[in-house]
Order: C-alpha cells, then structure tokens, then sequence
C-alpha cells in the first residue's frame, strides 16, 4: 500500500536491517502537522519569550559584522546596522588592520542582520524554534508514528531540564549541530518512510546547517561513516542506503562551496583572504607538547609562536583573544604576524606530533574523554560586554532582558543537565537490557540503530571539537539534549508495546 502526497511507501523492507518496522499509523493532514509542529516550536521558544529578549554570546556582533561588512561592499558604506565594524577584539571580526575570520559564517550572519532589518533577533530564534520543533516531530514519525503528542512532551522535558531552550534562543548557529546529528541518523534508518516534502526540507536544512559554521561537514561526514557502520544491511537495503549518502553529500558540498565562495569573493572585495583561528596551535600549547616542543626547538623552528614562547602556556582562549600582553598571542600580533600563525598552525601540530607522539596523543585522548563530560551551561550574562556591538535597538532590547541583570540561570540549568543526562543513561542501559532479553537489540530494530548513531554523533562532536579546538563546555551542552531525546523516545516505545489493544481495533484489523 502507498500513500500519496509525499506519504512513502510502507510496504518495503527496513533500511536499518531489521524486521520490526513501525506499526502503521495513518497520517495526517498537512495542515495538522503544520499545527503541530508550530506548537512545539511554540515550547521551544518559551525561553527567549520569558526572557524577552534571545540570549547573545562574545561571537554574535562578529557574525553580524562579517554579514554587514559584506552588505557595505555590495551597497555602499551607508549601510551600517552597528555602531561600528570594528569590535573589541584586535581587529579579528572586523577587515581593518587586513585581518578578519574565516569560520563565523556570512551566511549564519545574514540570517541574523536580516533578523536585526525585519525588526529583531528574536526572529532568529522563532526560526531555529521551528527548525528544531520540525526535525524533532520529524524523527518520531519516523521511529514512533503516530506518537506526536509524545514528541511535544519531549519538547516540554528538553526545554526546562536540557540546555535546548537556551541553544534555540542563542542568535549562534549552535543548535544546528544537534539538528545535523538527528536529522542524518533519521534519513539513514528511516529513509523509505520519508516522502519527497520531508526530503526537500531536510535537504534544505542540512544545506544551511553547513553553511552555518564550518565544524558542521565534518561533523557531519563523520557521522554519515557512523551510521553506515551502524546500518545492518537487508535486503535491498543498499539502495535506500545509498540515497539518503547523496543527498547528505551534497548538502555537505553545499557547506564546501559555500566557504570556498565565501573566500573567494571576500578575497576579490578586501584585497586578502580571511584568517582562520589556530586552534590547533593554542591547544597544544596549553595542553603542554607544544610549549615543550617550542622551548627545545626554537629559534630554529622557525615558527612565528617562537617570538611568545616565554609567556607560554597559556589558556586557549587567551592564545587567541587576549589582548593582555601577559596572556595574550594571536589578537595582540599584527596582521602579517596573525597570517603567519594562522598558516602554520597544521604545519606547527606534524612537528609537535612527530617530536612527541605519545605525549601529544595521550593529550588529545584525554581532551576528547574530557570534552565527552564537559556541558554545563555558562556565559548567559555577558551583555555588559556583548550588547554595546549591537545594533541600537537590540543594544535596548538587550539590556531589558532578563539576562541583563543578575541571576543564577546557569547552575540551574547545569544541574538540570546533569541529572537529566544522568537519569537518561540509566533509562537507556535499561533499555538496552531489557531489549537483549527480548532478543530486539539482536534483531536491530530501527530505533535501536537511530540510537546507535545519535550516540555516535555525540561520541564524534566530543572529538571534533575537544582535539581540534579544546574542551569546553559549550560544544558538548549545545548537543547533549539529544541523550534524553533518545531516553524519551524508548520510554514512549516501550510504553506502546505494553498498552493492550482494544478489542474494536482487533476486530477491524482481522476483518481487513
């Protein structure tokens, strides 16, 4: 039997290998999904509503001016939304001095400065609201169809006690690395249950997803690896396999051209590439490798950092930001000093490598294991040094916000987090007992393969982002809601399998 209007056929064999596909759940009408998911974007936006205002992090005024400066290019310097271009941070957010980033995207920056012309960020918000609310609906219908009213509890759970409210609200492309993980893992399982309409969305999507910051495609290619590991093959399965790889593929290439575009065109307008972070140089010092490879090996090395080896290690984010001449590296050098640094960074981590491999490995071994239980929530009142880069009218609506003042938001939501990741953990080992005793977890269901994959990207974000930069609780708080996701959704399947059917439906379905 098929169904029309984007419905998939559901009569085919499982992707994931298994013979326990979803019971059938008629679907619904457009316009009642529409509603629904417009309900659960309502829940997620609840936060930023309460608050009055989203929620702003140090790097909100860079995305905003990269996407302004490039306005001004194209329409002249009299377009001009913040007070100024050029933002406290040495020269990095900004083209003076002939240095600004690569890595806060334009076109995440454009979202936001067509928020800021619209009437306000808080625009943003609504549309990562929808955004999450579709996807997440959008994985259930998949695994759980039929159970929306289950999916918008979940919603309600992951907004007061996971740190989702707040990464919804936060005008930083953040959320989206969760959205990539779950939206990957439902095309790879659930791809013969997806119709045309959900496939173009979630291209979409996906296609934005990478454009918005440059740790999302191999974020997301790794994870693609991972669920194709996790995939068990069945019959025919190869094909619906190889489909949803394409189509993530190309939205992965999408992210690609979009940032080869991206410095292409700056280059042409400003004269220079953009400069990337050196990440990689500003963790291995800290980490300890790095400052002892610098000490042994310089002047003869030869690498810019030798010039500040003396005040070296020092914190990551002081290697990059500081303008403290005690603490401070990258932001302090000038522009051909910061190219320098930038270009030689990998060149900088082969050496430090090959001349400590066992220490440099057990470093970034123990980095990746750190950055796995590293998510509290930090950094929400910081507008006394954010919103002044602001537009005027955000710098007011900023400053009447909640948030503006003092409060305690952060170890609230951090102990929620906590105890909730905790308690999600213990539901999920249940679950995974009490499924090898029915023998499910052998036959590999579908939503078991999803959980394997979910719980890869997880596993895959802590060591992108805890090797490449270094741990910090942001980048695992901004996809850690996905756990008790998963411990939701098995909640909500083994609650289906215990409720009885009634003896009217029986009756109909053996008359059919």
């Amino acid at each position: 039997m098929a169904f029309t209007k984007g419905n998939a056929v559901r009569d085919s064999p499982v992707e994931c290998g298994s013979a326990d596909s979803p019971p059938f759940s008629a679907p619904k009408p457009w316009w009642v999904r529409l509603l629904i998911t417009l309900l659960g974007a309502f829940i997620l936006f609840v936060p930023t509503m309460l608050n009055r205002d989203v929620f702003l992090y140090w790097d909100t005024p860079t995305y905003i001016n990269g996407a302004e400066t490039g306005l001004a290019k194209l329409f002249g310097e009299h377009f001009g939304l913040t007070p100024s271009r050029v933002i406290p941070t040495a020269g990095l957010g900004s083209t003076s001095g002939g240095v600004y980033l690569a890595g806060r995207s334009v076109y995440y920056g454009a979202l936001l400065v067509a928020a800021i012309v619209a009437g306000s960020l808080m625009i943003v918000a609504a549309v990562q609201a929808l955004v999450v609310s579709w996807v997440i609906l959008f994985f259930f219908r998949v695994f759980l169809p039929g159970r929306e009213g289950c999916a918008l509890l979940s919603m309600v759970v992951l907004t007061i006690f996971t740190p989702l409210g707040y990464f919804v609200g936060l005008a930083m492309p953040d959320v989206f690395a969760g959205v990539i993980i779950l939206l990957i893992t439902t095309l790879l399982c659930g791809w013969r249950q997806t119709g045309l309409a959900d496939r173009g969305v979630a291209f979409a999507v996906l296609s934005f997803a990478m454009l918005a910051h440059n740790s999302h495609p191999p974020l997301a290619f790794l994870t693609i690896l991972a669920g194709c590991i996790f995939i068990r093959p069945g019959r025919g399965a190869g094909i619906s396999v190889i489909r949803p790889v394409m189509l993530i593929g190309i939205a992965v290439c999408a992210g690609l051209v979009g940032e080869v575009v991206f410095t292409r065109v700056a280059t042409h307008a400003i004269g220079v590439p953009p400069v990337r972070l050196p990440f990689l140089s500003a963790h291995l010092q800290e980490m300890g490798p790095g400052t002892t490879y610098l000490n042994s090996h310089c002047p003869q090395a030869h690498f810019e950092i030798c010039n500040d080896r003396a005040r070296l290690p020092v914190d990551w984010r002081d290697f990059m930001f500081s303008t403290d001449p005690v603490t401070g590296v990258f932001a302090l050098a000038d522009a051909s000093a910061k190219r320098r640094i930038s270009g030689e960074q990998v060149a900088f981590a082969l050496a430090v490598l090959k001349d400590q491999p066992v220490a440099t490995v057990g470093g970034l071994g123990v980095a990746f294991v750190k950055q796995l239980t590293m998510f509290r929530v930090q950094e929400i009142y910081i507008l006394d040094t954010v919103a002044p880069w602001l537009p005027p009218a955000e710098y007011r609506r900023a400053m009447q916000s909640v948030t503006a003042g003092l409060g305690n938001l952060e170890q609230v939501l951090t102990v929620f987090t906590y105890v909730t990741v905790s308690l999600s953990v213990l539901a999920l080992t249940a679950a995974v007992i009490r499924a090898r005793m029915s023998g499910e977890l052998a036959r590999g269901s579908m939503l078991w393969s999803a959980t394997k994959i979910v719980i890869a990207g997880l596993i895959i974000n802590a060591a992108v982002c805890g090797i490449v930069a270094s741990p910090y609780d942001r980048f695992q708080a901004r996809v850690i809601w996905l756990l008790p996701l998963l411990a939701l959704a098995h909640l909500a399947a083994m609650s289906r399998r215990r409720r009885p059917a009634l003896p009217e439906t029986v009756s109909k379905a053996s008359n059919a």
